[in-house]
């Protein structure tokens, strides 16, 4: 579904705080130059642009590129939209650096760039000017070309190398085990004495230390209890049996938490949405290590009974939806008596996973929505409150049809039915809707207070 273009806000903040009128997308330019999009509805296929903004001009197009990152040296854009050149654009269709971009823009047109000492990037473009010097008469006679030479920012000039096999009288000297040395000055004689058949790696061997999983308590709501967190865990680099952590280079990567970790190993693990799964990366002397670790969260059972006389129904049993933009139940009638308070409590913390055949290769990302129900009169339902959709996609990565990893999405939808009479008797379903069919997990319950 095409939506028109709405209102230009001025921010991120503006963007977020004005609901765009129906049927338009507002949107914004944050500081580096990225598009923001608000549609007025959320699409149910996946959300595209073709989008044109500002001048087309080269130099406008390529200072653009490095917005944010590092500025032109003064003069350089309006040189290059002086060039007189037609319109420019450039389409990244996944991803790619600065430099890249840059090369792409510029190097067809014989303009070479450099990052120069005071920060700033310049950029200049090969030119014939006036020569140095004049062939004679007598030297242009039956003139030939012998080779071309494209415009480069540099080249390398030389001789063909010399093959030629000396002889042992042409040797200059013989070379002594003294006269020997590695680039820091060491001899080569400070290594003896020499230990035949040495295994020369054994002590430089890299490692990292198997990290430990982490377990959080939560409620059945999948809300985690008090002081669960933040959490730390130490992840260790060996080079042998040396702890090398402190000049070790670390990343993560993380599924379902936000984490950090510091020059020495230590992450921080500061919230968690779901059960999710931390990798650690490890980089030193060139060579890469990873680990990986779950954290899991765990919920407890719902409660017995709502108060005031309320009952509680549940189930751990779901339906796969079959994909597609249909409303499907993923589970029985819920039926539950009503409390004093004339209210129900539904909860629905479950995660889930695609129940499809995944293309061979590549790493795909699929969302997933949930809603409550009630039956208000006999076979006629009514949604109660808004759908919900996914914290987190579940996600596959696949390489020759292979699953290389997978990660399970999560989603919660709890709501609150409000205005029932105490005592009567409810129905509830759950149900889901999905692009692809998923499987489902976890407890989804209805409580009456």
């Amino acid at each position: 579904m095409p939506f028109a273009l709405g209102t230009g806000r001025a921010s991120l903040a503006a963007l977020q705080a004005n609901a765009p009128a129906g049927g338009t997308v507002d949107w914004c330019l944050n500081a580096g130059g990225l598009l923001l999009a608000r549609p007025a509805d959320r699409p149910v296929y996946p959300f595209t642009c073709d989008a044109t903004f500002g001048s087309a001009a080269l130099g406008d197009i390529t200072a653009a590129v490095v917005s944010g990152r590092l500025p032109f040296r003064a003069g350089v854009v309006a040189a290059l939209n002086g060039l007189g050149l037609g319109d420019c654009g450039l389409y990244i269709d996944d991803e790619a650096t600065v430099a890249e971009a840059l090369d792409r823009l510029l190097a067809g047109l014989g303009i070479f760039w450099k990052v120069r000492a005071d920060g700033t990037v310049d950029a200049r473009r090969v030119a014939w000017g006036t020569p140095a010097a004049s062939f004679a008469a007598w030297q242009r006679h039956a003139p030939s070309r012998q080779q071309i030479i494209l415009p480069t920012a540099r080249r390398q000039l030389g001789w063909a190398a010399n093959n030629r096999v000396h002889g042992e009288g042409e040797l200059a000297r013989i070379l002594l085990a003294t006269d020997l040395a590695y680039a820091d000055g060491t001899p080569i004689e400070a290594l003896k004495p020499a230990e035949p058949d040495a295994d020369v790696t054994a002590t430089a061997t890299p490692s990292l230390d198997a990290l430990p999983g982490l377990s959080l308590q939560a409620d059945h709501l999948g809300v985690l209890s008090a002081g669960q967190l933040p959490k730390t865990v130490q992840a260790t680099r060996r080079r042998g049996t040396e702890n090398v952590s402190a000049t070790t280079a670390w990343s993560l990567e993380v599924v379902n938490c936000s984490a950090s970790i510091s020059a020495a190993g230590l992450i921080s693990i500061t919230e968690v949405s779901a059960t999710g799964r931390i990798t650690v990366i490890s980089e030193r002397d060139g060579v890469e290590l990873r680990g990986s670790f779950d954290v899991v969260v765990q919920r407890a059972p719902p409660p017995a009974s709502g108060g005031s006389g309320g009952t509680t129904a549940s189930t751990s049993s779901f339906t796969s939806p079959p994909g597609g933009s249909v409303w499907t139940d993923v589970t029985g009638d819920l039926t539950i008596t009503i409390g004093s308070g004339g209210q129900a409590s539904l909860a629905a913390p479950l995660e889930f996973f695609p129940n499809i055949t995944f293309p061979a290769n590549g790493f795909y990302t699929y969302p997933a929505e949930l809603r409550w129900r009630r039956e208000t009169s006999p076979g006629v339902w009514a949604t109660v409150g808004t759908a919900a959709i996914q914290t987190s996609e579940a996600a596959v990565d696949m390489d020759l049809g292979s699953i290389i990893a997978s990660w399970n999405g999560a989603i919660t939808c709890n709501r609150t039915a409000t205005g029932l009479t105490a005592g009567s008797t409810q129905k509830f379903r759950l149900q889901a809707r999905a692009a692809q069919s998923n499987f489902l997990f976890g407890t989804a319950s209805a409580t009456g207070s």
